[in-house]
């Protein structure tokens, strides 16, 4: 303390920052604890006062964050977001550059209303559909989609930087922005993101494999699963005789299968509908499931190992030459997809075996892909500890699976067909959540309530409406390491203000620029932000970079507005690095995707759309 005491506020203000971008750059403390040592250390070096440093607890910003994290769960778990998606991407085709256009379109307009990360969760799965369907190279189309998440820069609450100068606007006592002020910015940036983006992904897809051909579309993505997790060889049909002495036993009889390392995923069996007709049985095989007469297992394991369990039974492989992959997932009630554990997934360290899919998700792992290669075997499987980045292969029937979206702070589902997608997604709270959040943005619009009043007013309505089930669930839906770094870097802005550093830097970039213009002044703001977003967190940087901007530009006696709205781009606008955002980082284990594709891809976009901007605020914001 006593090190601190000896130099000036400003210089320990300015050696707590450089040590906080640090800690954010090597990733070794979670930002959120970042956040709250730089609030410590403001207080316990006297640069803030203890009210001055929580203060931002109970800001506005901070509790219309919290509010638009709900809303954004609603709009997910009632399908609405996937429901618009799906209806415009009808309209597309086939095309490539038709359904990559349409793709960009719905993901940037979506993104104009929800967080950037809560769009690439809904249309990844969506996307990755689409491509199976039509036939196309998923490459191409997810990195491109993880951008044009943060291109629709359209309303006031679609990113958390615009609420932030939003807010220094008010407190310096200019006008506030209108709801849409950032339509203008938003559309320029969607038209130069798209239009550069339709050729530059081009290059992801350079040295990739080329996809299949269209034969058999409908089961095309599901036998690609198979094929992905090495399934072909390692699952087989088994058939039960007439007069099997284990009929009307239940499969935990057959437990000691567990002895060979062969494990029974689900038994098919015919039933009669009707007179005349016959009516199919296919379900997942849980212990308690009875082996009736004509009774079809299928059983996943080595060749050596079903044939050895074969020997302790009186089934049989069944009598055709083949035993076709394709014959084996016939896909009738029960299927498959992947999921993708998240990077910050509960499940991260625990083995399959702890987490019990089949108990808890009632859905049974057929196969998991990690860094090391595929493991499709019940003895690898079981003892398979999850890390980021690992894909699994689930089985179920396909209402379960599709409830695995509830489960989207564990994993994000892959892999189900847009057709089926459609069926299943829709729910009819989905035009009660759609009603709620036009409501509310009538209200922002005409300004009826302050903003934060009317994000609250919407969840309460959610809540009432049942389109949020439950206030356990509302809160389990928001992101409280966004909102404790928001808060704890909050102060770090206020601590630049009053030590005078926020004026010193100012002041300096007008003695530097001031000669120059204030288009200098505008470049300055403008490479700062991106600079600082290459390192921390798009919020923190526009919370150090907005001061700066206000200062600056009223020492030069022009308009903040143009300068404010540098920092939101700036700060938004991160391309050139699968670290710089969340949703960068959440398609890339996805895309199977190598750093420099986010720079060939990125960085002319960034480049592009800055000095785009450059020219482009003084036009709609003028000095």
């Amino acid at each position: 303390m006593s090190f601190f005491n000896s130099i000036s506020p400003m210089y320990t203000t300015i050696i707590i920052l450089i040590t906080a971008v640090g800690c954010f750059v090597s990733g070794k403390i979670k930002s959120d604890i970042v956040a709250m040592y730089v609030l410590m250390a403001l207080v316990l070096t006297n640069v803030l006062t203890p009210n001055e440093a929580l203060a931002d607890f109970s800001n506005p910003i901070v509790m219309m964050m919290i509010g638009l994290f709900m809303i954004g769960s609603a709009i997910l778990k009632t399908g609405l977001a996937n429901i618009i998606g799906n209806q415009i991407l009808r309209f597309s085709g086939t095309s490539e550059n038709n359904v990559f256009i349409a793709i960009m379109l719905v993901t940037s307009i979506i993104g104009g209303f929800l967080s950037s990360t809560g769009t690439v969760a809904i249309m990844m799965p969506i996307v990755l559909s689409i491509c199976a369907n039509a036939n196309l190279n998923p490459k191409r189309f997810l990195i491109p989609m993880a951008y044009a998440s943060s291109l629709g820069l359209l309303t006031l609450i679609c990113v958390p930087q615009n609420l932030i100068i939003q807010s220094v606007i008010i407190n310096a006592g200019y006008p506030a922005l209108s709801f849409f002020s950032f339509a203008p910015v938003g559309l320029t940036c969607m038209f130069l993101g798209i239009t550069s983006s339709l050729f530059l992904s081009k290059i992801l897809t350079k040295n990739s494999i080329e996809t299949t051909t269209k034969k058999d579309k409908n089961k095309k993505l599901l036998n690609e699963l198979i094929s992905k997790y090495e399934l072909g060889n390692k699952v087989y049909k088994i058939i039960v005789p007439k007069n099997s002495s284990f009929i009307g036993k239940t499969l935990n009889d057959l437990n000691f299968c567990l002895n060979f390392n062969v494990t029974i995923n689900k038994i098919v069996y015919e039933t009669k509908a009707t007179k005349i007709t016959k009516e199919v049985k296919d379900n997942m095989a849980t212990y308690n499931t009875t082996i009736k007469k004509g009774s079809v297992l299928y059983c996943q394991g080595l060749k050596e190992d079903v044939e050895a369990f074969l020997k302790e039974t009186d089934f049989s492989f069944p009598v055709e030459k083949k035993n076709k992959t394709d014959n084996i997932f016939d896909f009738r009630t029960v299927g498959i997809a992947e999921i993708f554990i998240l990077p910050h997934s509960p499940l991260i360290g625990q083995t399959v075996a702890d987490i019990n899919f089949r108990e808890n998700y009632k859905v049974k792992v057929l196969a998991i892909k990690q860094e090391d290669g595929v493991k499709s075997l019940i003895k690898d499987i079981r003892n398979a500890s999850l890390q980021f980045g690992d894909s699994l292969l689930v089985e179920g029937d396909w209402k379960d699976l599709d409830n695995l979206y509830k489960k989207e702070k564990d994993f994000v589902l892959l892999g189900r067909p847009l057709k089926e997608a459609s069926k299943l997604i829709y729910n009819e709270k989905a035009p009660i959540t759609g009603l709620i959040m036009l409501l509310m943005i009538l209200s922002m619009v005409f300004e009826i309530f302050p903003p934060v009043i009317s994000v609250i007013f919407a969840v309460l309505t959610l809540l009432a409406t049942r389109c949020l089930r439950s206030v356990e669930e509302s809160y389990q839906s928001v992101n409280w390491q966004t909102i404790v770094v928001m808060a704890g870097m909050l102060p770090m802005a206020r601590a630049f203000e009053k030590t005078g550093l926020t004026e010193l830097i100012a002041f300096n970039l007008i003695n530097s620029l001031g000669g120059m213009g204030p288009y200098a002044l505008l470049v300055s703001i403008y490479i700062l932000g991106s600079i600082l977003t290459t390192f921390i967190s798009s919020s923190a940087s526009a919370v150090l970079t907005a001061p700066i901007a206000l200062k600056g530009a009223l020492l030069m006696g022009v308009s903040p507005y143009p300068f404010l709205l540098a920092t939101t781009v700036s700060t938004t606008m991160a391309f050139i690095s699968p670290f710089s955002t969340s949703q960068n980082l959440l398609v890339m284990s996805v895309g199977r995707y190598k750093f420099m594709d986010y720079v060939k891809a990125g960085l002319p976009m960034q480049l592009l759309i800055g000095i785009s901007m450059i020219f482009a605020l003084p036009i709609f914001y003028p000095f």
